[in-house]
C-alpha cells in the first residue's frame, strides 16, 4: 500500500480503476478514506461510471459521499448517474441517488425508469 499511496498523487485514476478492476474493494476504499491528496477535480469521471457499470454499489456510494460533486457528472453522451443506473438495473443505486437533490432526473431518466427499474 506505501507504494500506492507514493504512485497516487501521479497515477491516482489509473490506479484505483485498476484497483477495482482487480475487485480490491478494501483496498479501494482504504485509499479513499485515508487519503488528503484526493480531491474531486483527482478523481475522473470515468472512475464513476466505471463503478456503476461494474455494478460496485459499495465503492460507487463511497466516491459519492466523498466527492459529492459527482454527482451532477455526465456521460459523453449526456446520461446522468441516474440513468447509467437505471440501465444497469441496479434498485439500490437508483434509490440512493433519488435521495439527492442535486440529481436532475429528465426526462430520459423518468423513462427508463418507468421501463426498466419497474419491470425488475
Amino acid at each position: 500500500i506505501s507504494l500506492i499511496l507514493k504512485l497516487l498523487p501521479y497515477y491516482s485514476s489509473f490506479l484505483l480503476k485498476n484497483i477495482i478492476l482487480l475487485k480490491k474493494r478494501n483496498l479501494f476504499a482504504n485509499i479513499i478514506e485515508n487519503n488528503d491528496f484526493l480531491t474531486d477535480d483527482k478523481i475522473e469521471n470515468d472512475l464513476v461510471f466505471l463503478t456503476i457499470l461494474l455494478n460496485e454499489e459499495e465503492i460507487f456510494i463511497l466516491l459519492i459521499k466523498t466527492f459529492p460533486s459527482k454527482l451532477k457528472i455526465k456521460t459523453p453522451e449526456n446520461e446522468t448517474l441516474l440513468s447509467l443506473a437505471v440501465q444497469q438495473k441496479n434498485l439500490k443505486l437508483v434509490k440512493f441517488l433519488i435521495n439527492f437533490d442535486v440529481i436532475n432526473v429528465n426526462e430520459a431518466d423518468i423513462l427508463f425508469i418507468i421501463f426498466n427499474v419497474m419491470n425488475v
